[in-house]
């Protein structure tokens, strides 16, 4: 967690830098003019003014702006503004620059002189830019003539747009432009190759795990790199031009599949069961919300969008504090990322509301801020797929467990009988092959009964424990002992002849007798074992063996018991 906090921490004191870098800027220098006073706006709520009207009409309420950035709500009108170019020297090396990207639709009117007596203006419009270096800079800048006017208004017409508007006006010479353009397209680059990169990698993980959760980030990180290389208008840099409304599609999928990702990697359905249905309220509004673009009803749709988006941002954290309570330890990381991308959203809104300065900074915080949430949830994912695979690796083992303990029997702690019947076959069916000799034992205690009924049950119990001992102390690492049932008990030998078989059988055999339990007051008792013993054969299969092997073990109890015979 403290990694995260350095994080976020090191996130803000870059915003802090870049924020003063570029008031610094904002000063008069050679490469970067900015205008700072004079301007003038006129609303043309009605559409109806063209440039003429506003030129010649004398009367137009033109209104003076005190400030040097504008900030406008989202107009569903014309803007107008005027102002006075300030000279500059060779201004053919010059260029007018808008500091916002979202000016899509625009034209600007600059006064030439046409000769000693007579002035025009020369009109560019968004389209028309300097094919020098515009193809990769994405905010409107049009080419000073060298013969501009400075006691002549130049005019802007800035036409509806879909966001609000927080901007500056500049003069900025070419080199300075394509210095800070090709800074800009590699800053922005590296936060596209961010969510390039997370996208792949988590889209491996889920096609290896295919966890939802995964396939719901990929889709949120593929929408939200669409959404901010649009919003960013590197596509329009680059030549590849899409209706403004695009935009807001794409933002409204990463809603969609962000929504759809934290509720299926926080598992609100199962934990959280009252807020999962609030989130099934915000994908509801979402779909209202698609359906409004559709039907072109943009306003409506943005203003939706907006507050849909910080409800279901606060839903997010407020889920991932509950989680983080319940000991979900992935819900950390998750609520990182989440906090990080509220502080980006929040800087743009207070940078269109005139709090912040209008820079490249404010302008891609929220491409930055969704670069750095995409590493905390992929810190997040990964977190999760250590906690999944701590959980498979202890039902694993419970599950080795179980599986050992139902084949093991509790007494003695030897393989049962459905543990001796999971070696038995496979050994038979080795050995038929040729490829190696196979003895079989079959043990059983002498007079157990009379020792149960004599002493009781207990002492019969310590009398198996001491021949499962036995067993295990004078076999091999790949023999096989098993408590058949009852006071009987089989071992398996494989590659091992008779000769040694008799050997070790003779061995469990005294050893076991050799044992003296103590009873109190100087009285001991001991046990003995009678076992039958077989090789297998060629002709032999499960049932032969196991029948010559238990009429051996029934020779030797009827010659005297605590002996062994061979069948």
């Amino acid at each position: 967690m403290k990694i995260v906090l350095h994080i976020i921490l090191s996130f803000l004191m870059v915003a802090t830098s870049i924020f003063s870098e570029d008031v610094v800027q904002t000063a008069y220098n050679q490469e970067n003019i900015t205008i700072q006073e004079g301007f003038e706006f006129f609303i043309d709520s009605n559409f109806h003014k063209d440039f003429k009207e506003i030129h010649q009409d004398s009367k137009l309420p033109f209104q003076k702006y005190k400030d040097f950035t504008f900030q406008f709500g989202k107009p569903n009108s014309n803007i107008w503004l005027r102002f006075r170019l300030p000279s500059v020297v060779n201004s053919s090396l010059y260029s007018l620059v808008f500091n916002y990207p979202f000016l899509n639709v625009m034209e600007v009117y600059i006064p030439i002189s046409k000769s000693e007596n007579s002035n025009q203006y020369l009109i560019y419009s968004r389209s028309a830019r300097n094919n020098n270096y515009d193809w990769l800079y994405r905010y409107p800048i049009f080419d000073l003539p060298e013969n501009y006017l400075t006691n002549e208004y130049t005019y802007v017409c800035i036409h509806s747009i879909y966001t609000s508007a927080n901007f500056s006006v500049s003069i900025n010479s070419n080199k300075f432009i394509n210095r800070r353009t090709w800074i800009e397209m590699l800053i922005l680059g590296i936060a596209a190759g961010t969510l390039f990169s997370m996208l792949l990698y988590n889209f491996s993980i889920f096609i290896f795990l295919k966890d939802y959760s995964y396939l719901f980030y990929f889709l949120y990180i593929i929408s939200m790199l669409t959404f901010q290389v649009m919003r960013s208008k590197i596509l329009d840099s680059l030549g590849i031009l899409l209706p403004e409304a695009t935009v807001y599609w794409f933002g409204l999928f990463s809603l969609w599949f962000g929504i759809l990702f934290g509720v299926s990697f926080l598992k609100t359905r199962e934990f959280l069961p009252g807020i999962h249905n609030l989130f099934r309220f915000c994908l509801f509004i979402v779909g209202i919300t698609f359906l409004l673009f559709f039907f072109q009803k943009y306003a409506i749709a943005t203003r939706m969008i907006y507050f849909n988006s910080i409800f279901a941002t606060f839903l997010l954290v407020y889920s991932c504090v509950w989680r983080i309570r319940q000991k979900y330890s992935p819900a950390k990381y998750f609520l990182s990322a989440w906090i990080v991308l509220t502080l980006s959203t929040l800087m743009v809104a207070f940078t269109d509301f005139g709090i912040f300065l209008p820079s490249f900074f404010t302008h891609n915080i929220l491409f930055w801020g969704a670069s750095l949430e995409s590493i905390l949830l992929s810190m997040a994912l990964a977190n999760n797929l250590k906690t999944i695979r701590e959980e498979r690796d202890f039902h694993y083992l419970k599950e080795m467990e179980f599986s050992k303990l139902s084949i093991t029997d509790e007494l003695t702690g030897l393989l049962n009988k459905r543990g001796y019947f999971m070696y038995y076959e496979n050994l038979i069916n080795y050995s038929k092959n040729g490829n190696s000799s196979l003895s079989f034992l079959i043990l059983d205690l002498d007079n157990f009964k009379r020792i149960n009924d004599t002493y009781g049950h207990d002492i019969g119990d310590k009398i198996l424990i001491n021949l499962g001992k036995t067993l295990n102390s004078f076999i091999r690492h790949n023999d096989i002992a098993c408590r058949f049932g009852g006071e009987e008990f089989v071992v398996l030998l494989p590659d091992c002849g008779l000769e040694s078989a008799l050997v070790i059988a003779e061995r469990i055999r005294s050893n076991f007798e050799s044992i003296r339990m103590n009873m109190g007051n100087g009285y001991c008792i001991s046990s003995t074992v009678s076992i039958g013993i077989t090789e297998f054969q060629e002709e032999d299969n499960e049932v032969s063996l196991f029948q010559r092997a238990d009429s051996a073990l029934y020779k030797a109890k009827s010659e005297g018991r605590n002996r062994i015979m061979i069948g």
